[in-house]
Order: structure tokens, then sequence, then C-alpha cells
């Protein structure tokens, strides 16, 4: 196959354009395992901490964008891998009674990717998870275009407790999440959970989009 075969049927890696791809297909294996703990510390209103594997950039953007908008799940295989030992870590820390996710739109699930891509990272980090939120049909502009007191306002009254007082109430959580930006969602769902008595509310994201 010719180089411009190769271009022209998306046999370069995604990211650096350079190598081919690898055996999870996109990106090449260089690139896909090219990630390191670098992990940060978020304070997040009502929330007890945010911990993030690393930096929202570089390969980890493209790896993330494969899997979110072209529906590359085989990819969130390697990015658990990767994760995993500082997820377990922070997990062993906060000894919580409840581990959960943050729901995708489900538009996005059903219409779009056919997955979602954060309850899919959970069963491969901690197989025992529990769906502690539901996420209403809310009609709105994806979060990813929104800032500052634009998210905030979307996300409020969005998520539902599924659970019953009874297993709230003096119990402490870890959530997970792909990608902790203004920390608007882990706000409002740690409000939504001390509201209902839980004592303590962790969130555990893959990257950190901050910066």
């Amino acid at each position: 196959m010719n180089l411009l075969e190769k271009l022209l049927f998306g046999e370069f890696c995604a990211h650096c354009e350079r190598r081919e791809v690898g055996a999870y297909g996109l990106v090449c294996d260089p690139c896909l395992y090219s990630l390191r703990p670098e992990p940060s510390f978020r304070e997040v209103p009502y929330a007890d901490g945010v911990l993030a594997f690393a930096p929202y950039k570089g390969a980890a953007k493209t790896l993330l964008n494969l899997i979110k908008f072209q529906g590359a799940k085989k990819l969130l295989e390697p990015l658990a891998e990767v994760a995993k030992p500082t997820f377990e870590r922070f997990l062993r820390k906060v000894d919580p009674d409840w581990v959960s996710f943050v729901p995708t739109h489900p538009l996005r699930v059903w219409f779009s990717r056919g997955f979602d891509q954060t309850e899919e990272l959970l069963k491969r980090l901690y197989p025992e998870y529990a769906r502690v939120f539901s996420r209403r049909w809310v009609p709105r502009r994806p979060l990813a275009r929104l800032k500052g007191r634009e998210r905030r306002s979307a996300i409020k009254g969005v998520f539902e407790l599924r659970l019953p007082p009874p297993a709230v109430k003096g119990k402490r959580f870890l959530i997970v999440d792909d990608v902790v930006t203004t920390g608007s969602t882990a706000a409002e769902l740690a409000l939504l959970l001390k509201s209902a008595g839980a004592s303590e509310v962790f969130f555990f994201a893959l990257f950190d989009g901050s910066a």
C-alpha cells in the first residue's frame, strides 16, 4: 500500500500522523501508551475532593475524542489499563460505600456513539459499581461548548438519585467521570448527594480539562 492509499484509508495514527495504527486501531501503540500519571487534585464546591489521572491534552485529548465522537470503544481498554493503578490507590484512600459514574446524556448514548463512555470506563476499573444517578432528557447544547456560568446553569436539575434515602444517608461516595473541566457537574452531583444525607463525596476523573 502506497502513502496516498494509507492516507485515504486511515492507516496512519490519528494523533501523530506518522506511524501506522496499532492493535486497537486509529492510533499507534507509542501514542496510545504515551500517557503517564500526572495526578491533579481539584477543589470543587460540595465535593470532598476531585482527583484527575492526567491533563486533557496531547494524546489524551485525541484518544478521548476518538472514543466520544468516533465510537472507538476499544480504546477504553488501554486507557483503563494505564489509569487503574492511580484509581485503585484513590479507591483505597477514600474507602467508599458506593462507586458510581456520571451518566452521559441518553441521546448521545442511543443515537450517537451507542455506549456511555464513562460507564464503560468504570466497568474496566471497578466492575462492582452501582448506577446511583439517572439523567433527565433535558434539551441543551453540549456542555463542552459552554463556559462558566452557562455550564453551571445548564446542569441544574439534570440529574436524579436512583437510591432510596436510607442507602445514601451517612455513606461515602466515589463518582467517576471522563473529564472534569469547570467542576460544575461534580458540584451539582455532590450537592445532590449531600442534600440526601451523604457524608462524603469524592470524584475520580480520567482527565483534567481545566488547563
